[in-house]
């Protein structure tokens, strides 16, 4: 899709279904999924897990989701996912940059 004017904003949970799909749009095609999920290309399983990787960005206090809507329609174009760790929480074991994922609200809904 084509947008003559989109805005840049912090995304939030409530947009966790969206930013799912976009992310299987994005790793969906890539051959070795299906050596990750069995059931490849649906998105029975793949919806969750994709989901469960973006909820760890949100449960970071480290991390920022950020996403990319167009102004006329409100629909989100894409996201990214910024974390910023100091070397010293690395080394000391303090690190946030993999947490326990968070439970996906998604999970049989699909």
């Amino acid at each position: 899709m084509e947008a003559k004017n989109a805005t840049i904003s912090l995304a939030t949970e409530v947009d966790l279904l969206t930013l799912g799909q976009i992310l299987i749009e994005a790793h969906g095609p890539e051959a070795v999924m299906a050596s990750f999920f069995e059931d490849w290309p649906s998105i029975t399983t793949m919806l969750p897990t994709m989901s469960s990787r973006i909820l760890l960005n949100f449960a970071n206090p480290y991390s920022e989701v950020i996403k990319t809507a167009d102004d006329a329609t409100n629909e989100i174009l894409g996201f990214t996912a910024m974390t910023l760790e100091s070397v010293e929480r690395r080394r000391n074991g303090t690190s946030q940059l993999f947490p326990s994922p968070p439970p996906c609200p998604l999970q049989g809904s699909i």
